[in-house]
C-alpha cells in the first residue's frame, strides 16, 4: 500500500475490516507495545519526528542489535505511514501487521534467530535477572560484530 501510495485507502477500505491473531513472537508483541505508546503519544500533540524518536529509541531497547537495527530501519522506512494509520484510530495490532512486524514475511533467518532468541528466553523465565542479562550479553556480543550474512549462515545449520 506505501509503494502505491495507498494507505489511507486501505486504512478505510481493508486493513479496518480485518481481523488478525493475537502477536506470535516478541518482535511483534514489542511493535503492539510501541503502537499503543505512539498513540498516546499522538493524542498529546506530539509531532511526527517526535514520534519516531519513541519509536527508535524503543527499538534501541532489543537487546539483539541485528533486530534492533532492523526494527529502526522499519520506522525510518515507514513512520508518515505508522503516524497516519494510528492517528486513524486503526488498532495496533493492525498496524504491526501492516508494515511486516506481526506475521510477516521475514527472510528465514529473521525467523531463526527469533525462534532460537524465544527458546532461550524461555529457559531463563522462571530464573533470576542475572542469569537473563549474562544471556543478553553474551548473544549480543556474538552478534554485535558478525556480518549479518554469517549470522544467517550460522543459523541454517539448526
Amino acid at each position: 500500500a506505501r509503494l502505491c501510495n495507498a494507505v489511507s485507502d486501505s486504512i478505510h477500505d481493508v486493513w479496518s475490516n480485518i481481523r488478525v491473531p493475537e502477536p506470535n513472537d516478541e518482535v511483534c508483541a514489542i511493535c503492539k507495545e510501541m503502537g499503543n505508546d505512539a498513540r498516546e503519544h499522538l493524542l498529546s500533540n506530539m509531532t511526527q519526528e517526535e514520534i519516531k524518536e519513541v519509536f527508535e529509541g524503543r527499538c534501541k531497547l532489543l537487546p539483539i542489535k541485528l533486530v534492533a537495527d532492523a526494527c529502526i530501519k522499519v520506522v525510518d522506512e515507514i513512520i508518515p505511514q505508522l503516524v497516519e494509520m494510528l492517528a486513524s484510530r486503526m488498532d495496533p495490532k493492525m498496524v504491526c501487521t501492516v508494515s511486516g512486524m506481526c506475521f510477516s514475511t521475514r527472510t528465514p533467518a529473521e525467523h531463526r534467530i527469533l525462534y532460537i532468541v524465544e527458546i532461550i528466553l524461555s529457559k531463563y523465565k522462571a530464573s533470576n535477572c542475572d542469569d537473563c542479562q549474562s544471556l543478553v550479553t553474551d548473544a549480543q556480543t556474538f552478534l554485535k560484530d558478525t556480518p549479518e550474512s554469517e549470522v544467517a549462515a550460522y543459523l541454517e545449520k539448526f
